[in-house]
């Protein structure tokens, strides 16, 4: 009697632990999600016979990407993900399919995909072998790509996905499919930039130049300058031509580089008419000089009086004498100000100086010597 119960035990076991294991591990199913059913030629599996039972998007659910955009550039690779989720969790089979179609609905672009459980066939991307899972409300198919043609198709391009939520009945029956389409225009680049340098010249100017060989709705341009290739103000502004497919130049000055240092940033701020706006890349300038140069002598204007805003460009680190001279000849003050290879920016302040007095700035370094006339 006791082997009896030995081996009705073991047959008992033999017969639970599939069982238990179906219920708690995923498993695969063989085949892929069926060619022509994505709605881009308006047939669905719901209305098909391969799952019949309920009307399209009638369980409380959807399908839908993250990762294809509604505005596509020529070329581009998107990577995108397909979500299907359903209404209630109880579904333990998903699977989609996506097809690209032109305006005229001809395939646009090419799908590829890393992931193991989805596949392409015939211009469409889909489900390789249905993922089954415990049962839940969602699924996400990731690692799918989508590379945009390179020339131009009849925009706009529309990309047909279905999902289907299925009940792994082993049937067409019982399942729910979903579908949806994304409408993606393309993305018109306002401006296209085919140049933009920055040179100093001799007299250590700094000559910005760039062109343009298309502008759509293009407002202006400004010019934007740093001293360590981080932070940026605005140096000039020029109005754009607006709209042109014709190539275009342009030209601004910098004849004062305010920073200190050997090197000058620069970058073109492209501006169309909705406020939206693109950079350049950023172009880096070496300051050099043979000589010293006084670049730009200024008055301050704020609650500090007698103060001036001084821009030199030097050779090399070195020391310069200034003195203030009255307009009797009489020397008032000197100051020596340490300077670097490059550019160098200083304020000089005198405080004995008279509101409206003329005083002379003479700047002395060996055999350098220069004198500037201001009015405090």
């Amino acid at each position: 009697m006791k082997s009896i119960y030995t081996i009705l035990s073991i047959v008992l076991a033999i017969a639970i632990i599939p069982t238990f294991f179906s219920f708690t591990k995923p498993y695969h199913f063989p085949g892929a999600a069926p060619i022509g059913y994505t709605g881009a030629t308006g047939s669905y599996c719901s209305t098909a016979g391969c799952h019949s039972d309920f009307a399209l998007n009638s369980g409380g659910g959807n399908v839908a990407t993250i990762g294809l955009p509604a505005s596509i550039m020529l070329g581009a690779v998107y990577n995108f993900s397909t979500v299907i989720t359903h209404g209630v969790a109880d579904r333990e089979r998903f699977g989609f399919a996506i097809k690209a179609v032109d305006a005229n609905g001809v395939p646009v672009g090419t799908f590829s995909t890393t992931n193991p459980n989805a596949g392409v066939s015939s211009n469409e991307i889909g489900h390789r072998g249905a993922f089954g899972v415990l049962a839940t409300n969602s699924y996400t198919y990731s690692n799918l790509t989508w590379t945009a043609p390179t020339v131009a198709p009849a925009f706009p391009i529309r990309f047909f996905i279905v999902g289907n939520a299925g009940n792994n009945a082993q049937g067409s029956g019982g399942d729910y499919i979903y579908s949806s389409v994304l409408v993606a225009a393309q993305d018109v680049v306002p401006v296209v930039l085919s140049k933009f340098s920055a040179n100093q010249t001799s007299n250590g100017d700094i000559n910005i130049q760039w062109r343009t060989e298309q502008e759509i709705n293009t407002v202006k341009f400004e010019i934007e300058k740093s001293s360590d290739g981080q932070i940026f103000s605005t140096l000039t502004t020029t109005k754009a031509q607006g709209n042109s497919s014709t190539a275009k130049d342009y030209t601004s000055t910098d004849k004062n580089p305010t920073t200190k240092g050997e090197f000058i940033y620069y970058r073109l701020k492209m501006i169309d008419n909705d406020g939206t706006f693109k950079y350049s890349d950023i172009v880096k300038v070496s300051l050099s000089t043979k000589e010293i140069i006084i670049k730009n002598i200024a008055t301050v204007h704020n609650a500090i009086n007698n103060s001036f805003e001084v821009n030199i460009l030097s050779p090399n680190t070195q020391s310069l004498n200034i003195n203030w001279v009255n307009s009797n000849g009489q020397i008032i003050t000197r100051e020596t100000k340490a300077l670097v290879k490059g550019a160098n920016t200083f304020i000089l302040r005198n405080t004995k100086l008279a509101k409206g007095e003329v005083v002379y700035l003479q700047f002395t370094n060996g055999r350098f010597s220069k004198s500037y006339t201001v009015v405090n």
